[in-house]
């Protein structure tokens, strides 16, 4: 009896009515998500390029809160994040595991500047074992939504939320790593235009401002960053 009662409350539901409620609700909520620009225009771009068994991992900044409510994902696994645990700097080491484990697939590590600093470093481990990661850094010379909170709340005083970065192109060079600044939703397509995905065996790692299961040193794959 319990399990007849079960199966009939999963019980596939084909109810027109509420499969149009569902999809007037998505739409309104896409319509909101929008008018969140430039970063929605940043996230269409990296849907519009990566394939479908691509894999972002997200970072506490505010592409990547974008992600959260309007990234398409089509197969399970294929975003990261720390959800609300809001662990700032977890974003670009953990990218680097994810693309070790995953050597067959494009991974994107979608990061702010301040989350970046926490870990940059590790471009040199990229760099040593070749783990092709490609790397957005969103840079706004600050903790962005710190900044904002505190200009808000205490008639426009900050302390601590603005940061002094250096240049993450020439900081990315200097480990060896490829870079590019992109500014625009249109230089960002130009970017990925000019460095296609390359063959499953050798993704690279890229990352724009505004790996085999067993590592071994290689210099056939290279990280870039740009």
């Amino acid at each position: 009896m319990a399990r007849a009662a079960l199966a009939a409350a999963v019980a596939r539901k084909d109810d027109p009515a509420r499969r149009t409620a569902i999809a007037s609700a998505k739409a309104a909520a896409l319509a909101g998500i929008e008018k969140a620009d430039p970063q929605y225009s940043f996230m269409k771009v990296l849907r519009d390029v990566l394939p479908d068994d691509g894999i972002v991992v997200d970072e506490v900044t505010q592409l990547g809160y974008i992600i959260w409510y309007g990234y398409p994902v089509h197969q399970p696994r294929r975003l990261v994040s720390s959800g609300f645990s809001g662990t700032l700097g977890y974003g670009f080491p953990t990218a680097l595991g994810v693309k070790v484990a995953n050597p067959d697939r494009p991974v994107v590590s979608v990061t702010g500047d301040g989350g970046f600093l926490f870990g940059g470093s590790d471009l040199a481990t990229a760099k040593q074992f070749g783990i092709n990661l490609v790397t957005v850094v969103v840079n706004n010379a600050s903790y962005g939504n710190v900044l904002r909170d505190q200009q808000r709340l205490y008639e426009g005083r900050h302390s601590g939320a603005v940061l002094h970065n250096p240049d993450f192109q020439d900081y990315a060079r200097a480990f060896g790593v490829a870079a590019w600044r992109v500014e625009t939703r249109r230089r960002a397509c130009a970017a990925r235009s000019r460095r296609p995905w390359p063959a499953r065996r050798r993704q690279s790692s890229k990352s724009s401002p505004t790996s085999p299961r067993t590592i071994r040193p290689t210099s056939s794959t290279s990280p870039r960053l740009g």
